[in-house]
């Protein structure tokens, strides 16, 4: 009698109306916070504008890059309190852990860009430097995949299960550099420069949008999933997916960039509007990396019977 039971309360489990099933018991990730957030948005900016400063020649852009990174890190060993004084031990596990390998990538990244910038401004290391050079832009290249891809290594939630979600996050650091690098560091003199850095920035946040989309379009339709996207797009997290990261932080700044260059007065009102762009460009990004995160749920493993709208147990 009671199995009879059991079977007919699990089969209404299934049958339950969609408001329900997408909301009712399922677990969301709880244990990341603003802190490790806030980490995840100056590894991956930083590191970005460190490799634009590289390929553009500008020191300064790449000294703010490696600033970006080492706020990032005290952003995280304030995140891990006590627990920070054992995080070296992380990278014993390089070869089968995400976050090993993030801390070995960013550790050996902060090394040899100070040491690069130490170079360029105190010292000359000769024909060494330029090796040097290369070295550190391929460990910001892994420092920018790392937060995306440590996420995408937890296999218990479906919805950073896909190679959209390190493609996201790496669209939004280089969007976000990329602005920045416009509004402080383009120089004023090289207007053709402003121009097309403007230019691309705007396909860069339309490729930004459509990434976004098409991780969540293509996407598959677990029940967590279905709890993640409710979250999303109706729920806890909307105001900061839809319209923290998509409104204030992709289309407003592009408009206020285009804006700028009409104006073409770098020195007052454009000034303003290329500072407030970076700005929005920033609150935007670490929008999008809290709503992924703080929407990201568990796949629960066993149906509990008898629970009102036949929800999984949190």
């Amino acid at each position: 009698m009671n199995n009879s039971v059991g079977a007919i309360r699990a089969e209404q489990y299934f049958v339950t109306t969609k408001r329900e099933f997408v909301t009712g018991g399922v677990r969301f990730v709880e244990h990341m916070e603003f802190l490790e957030v806030v980490s995840f948005l100056g590894e991956g900016v930083g590191a970005a504008l460190f490799l634009l400063g590289s390929a553009l020649d500008n020191l300064w852009a790449m000294m703010a890059g490696v600033a970006l990174v080492g706020l990032a890190v005290i952003a995280l060993m304030a995140h891990l309190g006590g627990r920070a004084l054992i995080a070296w031990r992380a990278v014993t596990r390089v070869k089968t852990s995400w976050v090993a390998r993030g801390t070995l990538f960013i550790s050996l990244f902060m090394a040899t860009s100070l040491l690069l910038l130490a170079a360029e401004l105190f010292f000359d290391l000769g024909g060494f430097q330029r090796y040097l050079e290369i070295l550190a832009d391929g460990l910001a290249v892994l420092v920018v995949l790392y937060a995306g891809m440590m996420l995408r290594s937890m296999k218990a939630v479906t919805l950073w299960r896909t190679l959209f979600l390190p493609a996201s996050f790496i669209a939004h650091s280089g969007l976000s550099a990329l602005i920045i690098y416009i509004a402080l560091f383009c120089s004023e003199s090289n207007q053709e420069q402003q121009s097309l850095l403007v230019n691309l920035a705007v396909v860069l946040a339309v490729l930004t949008l459509f990434i976004s989309a098409a991780y969540i379009a293509s996407i598959k339709r677990t029940i967590a999933v279905k709890a993640s996207l409710d979250a999303l797009l109706r729920g806890a997290v909307q105001r900061w997916y839809l319209l923290g990261a998509g409104l204030t932080g992709v289309v407003i700044p592009c408009g206020l960039l285009m804006l700028a260059i009409m104006i073409n007065d770098f020195a007052g009102m454009a000034a303003w509007l290329l500072i407030s762009a970076a700005v929005l460009r920033l609150f935007g990004d670490y929008a999008y990396r809290y709503a992924i995160v703080k929407a990201g749920a568990y796949e629960p493993v066993v149906p509990v019977v008898g629970q009102r709208g036949g929800a999984f147990s949190r």
